[in-house]
């Protein structure tokens, strides 16, 4: 009897020290405290990221973090937080000093993405996790909140802290260009708040959480990708079944070791059943409880079978229908606007356009908008798509904004095939004459039998001004055409001071063409032919003449004739170089001049390769130098002027 007594103290004790039961809070910090500052996240600026460390000590024992919260001490409550990430990751790091943290944040989980409520004047602001957090006591708790692009507010929160002196457990930084990676040391550590529930352990794991598509979801892709989240107990690895009825799947897959899978030979207009059942050391979550399943419906095939087809995102759904959308980096993607700024820019036609944000967005941000499937079937037909962009010059005139146009025979960017590139300011390619709407159309290839394409628009930003695309097309032409004429002269047309070493290029216009003859002549009356070949640029045998104006023109041609057969194609004209030397050293008319040491400098011309230099005591006169060759636009004088 006195063992059970003493067995029923220790029970006793040890409730008294580890009281926690599920959905228990653990509070890390003084919430009474007057001391605040932006951390964890600082909304005075467009990107934000803080790392904050506690310790075993604080936490007390193994748990499942189900919600995270930070107290809030002042601020506007109208002011929206979005897209916010929180990771966690458990390390025997004893202290935070300043370092470099960056994408993918290797070696941590997320555990929540979304939004982060502003709704109290002051109080714990929380989230629940999407995926429940497996605290094992192991370590120090490392908590990074990743606040992406979201442009900034004066109006924004703060948050209560303690200060950590005099060891640093709480690092970051905030800025308006990108995400911060440079993470800078403090003492400022906000008071966190934890809900937990036990972590039990030697079982199976809990059933899965969070499935994606959500249950009972309509209008999926059928190439979808399900994803889930851990309900808790140390998954290690999940089996997934899928088919078409609820009870009897007809498919399944195991050993799979990440939250992810995505199931081959869907069907349009389906609906189909799933679940997963997670596995670890000791069984599988289905043999401690019943699985969740879940539904969802594929779309009906979207698949363009008619030409001409027009996508003019007037509807207010984005991504259109059939269409998908798949941002590469940065916090947003292509959107549906209805006028924009930097530039100021109304859509081409109706109601709506397709809008990139590069003027927020760092740079080598990018994403991709993917056209829906298109039947290119027919094998006597060839494939096009047109589009119209609006191009502005400004003052990040040398920003290459830009859009890069890609065909593939799946919907991915992994094999694709560039059709062209399209940059926004006007002044580079394809130079424009000024700001405004223009139209582009590049081939996609020929038809075949059971051919699929797909086009890829994919915006990437340089940081410069904002990408407008207005009405996409989809064209199909009887095969047996000749091809479109040249397009993107390089020279460009009436471009001057021109190289005499140039070369001339351009890129195909579509229509299959298999090679080009290529005219020049010192006006469009004089042009002959000087090359037929397949390639796109083309190398003179000889130098251009300094200050002399040229004409030129491409005509490209097939098995069915050349462009110029269907119609007019264009003359490109340019000017080379004056090739007179200017800026000359001494001076013109220079007197009092070193006679012992003379050194003649002038200015580079543009296109020379060498020099001819005469020095004489009269004008035009050669009697000290005739004719010398140098190779630089410097001459070190041997002769002796007179004294």
């Amino acid at each position: 009897m006195k063992k059970n007594i003493l067995l029923f103290s220790f029970l006793v004790i040890l409730l008294g020290i580890f009281s926690t039961t599920w959905g228990d809070l653990i509070t890390i910090g003084d919430s009474n405290a007057t001391t605040n500052d932006q951390i964890p996240i600082n909304r005075f600026y467009n990107y934000s990221t803080y790392e904050m460390l506690y310790t075993s000590s604080e936490i007390g024992a193994p748990y499942i973090i189900n919600k995270v919260a930070f107290y809030k001490y002042s601020g506007s409550t109208t002011v929206t937080i979005n897209n916010v990430s929180i990771y966690m990751m458990i390390s025997s790091a004893s202290s935070l000093p300043t370092t470099t943290v960056s994408s993918p944040y290797t070696g941590y989980s997320l555990v929540y993405s979304g939004s982060f409520p502003n709704t109290l004047s002051s109080g714990w602001e929380e989230v629940t996790l999407s995926s429940p957090f497996e605290y094992d006591a192991g370590g120090n708790l490392h908590i990074l909140v990743v606040k992406g692009y979201e442009f900034y507010s004066s109006s924004r929160p703060y948050y209560t802290y303690n200060s950590t002196s005099t060891t640093y457990l709480c690092r970051g930084n905030s800025n308006d260009g990108s995400q911060p990676s440079s993470l800078y040391a403090t003492y400022n550590r906000p008071i966190v708040r934890f809900d937990v529930s036990p972590l039990v352990t030697e079982q199976p794991p809990n059933p899965a959480t969070n499935p994606s598509p959500a249950h009972a979801s309509t209008n999926i892709p059928k190439n979808v990708t399900l994803s889930w989240s851990s309900g808790g107990g140390a998954p290690t690895d999940y089996k997934i079944f899928w088919g078409t009825s609820e009870t009897s799947f007809e498919n399944e897959q195991s050993g799979i070791t990440t939250t992810s899978f995505s199931p081959s030979n869907l069907q349009y207009s389906t609906t189909y059943y799933w679940k997963v059942d997670p596995h670890n050391d000791y069984g599988y979550a289905s043999t401690i409880a019943t699985l969740p399943v879940w539904s969802f419906t594929t779309m009906a095939d979207p698949t363009i079978t008619e030409f001409p087809h027009a996508e003019s995102f007037d509807g207010t759904t984005f991504p259109p229908f059939g269409w998908t959308h798949q941002i590469g980096s940065g916090a947003t993607g292509w959107q549906r606007s209805t006028g924009s700024s930097y530039p100021t820019v109304s859509p081409y036609s109706g109601a709506g356009m397709l809008y990139y944000n590069s003027y927020n967005l760092s740079d080598g941000s990018n994403a991709s908008l993917f056209s829906p499937p298109i039947n290119a079937g027919d094998a006597n037909m060839v494939y096009s798509t047109s589009f119209w962009m609006y191009r502005y010059k400004s003052s990040y005139s040398s920003y290459t904004d830009k859009v890069e146009i890609y065909s593939n025979t799946t919907p991915s960017l992994t094999g694709a095939t560039l059709l062209g590139t399209i940059i926004r300011d006007y002044d580079q390619a394809p130079v424009e004459t000024g700001n405004g709407w223009y139209q582009y159309t590049f081939e996609i290839g020929p038809g075949a039998e059971n051919l699929t394409y797909y086009v890829i628009f994919k915006a990437i930003s340089n940081y410069g001004y904002n990408i407008n695309v207005d009405e996409i097309s989809f064209i199909s032409v009887q095969g047996g055409n000749p091809p479109n004429p040249a397009i993107n002269p390089s020279p460009a047309n009436n471009a001057t001071s021109v190289a005499i070493t140039t070369n001339l290029s351009w890129s195909s216009g579509g229509g299959a063409p298999i090679g080009y003859k290529i005219y020049l002549g010192k006006d469009a009356e004089s042009m002959e032919l000087i090359a037929n070949q397949a390639e796109t640029v083309f190398d003179l045998a000889e130098n251009l003449l300094f200050g002399s104006s040229y004409s030129w023109k491409v005509d490209p041609y097939n098995d069915y004739g050349a462009a110029s057969d269907a119609g007019e194609i264009p003359v490109w004209n340019f000017s080379t170089a004056s090739g007179i030397a200017i800026s000359p050293s001494p001076y013109n008319a220079a007197t009092n001049q070193d006679a012992t040491n003379r050194v003649l400098n002038w200015a580079d011309v543009t296109g020379a390769s060498g020099y001819k230099v005469k020095v004489g005591t009269s004008s035009g006169a050669s009697d000290l130098v005739n004719m010398a060759t140098v190779n630089e636009s410097q001459y070190y004088s041997f002769f002796k002027l007179a004294l």
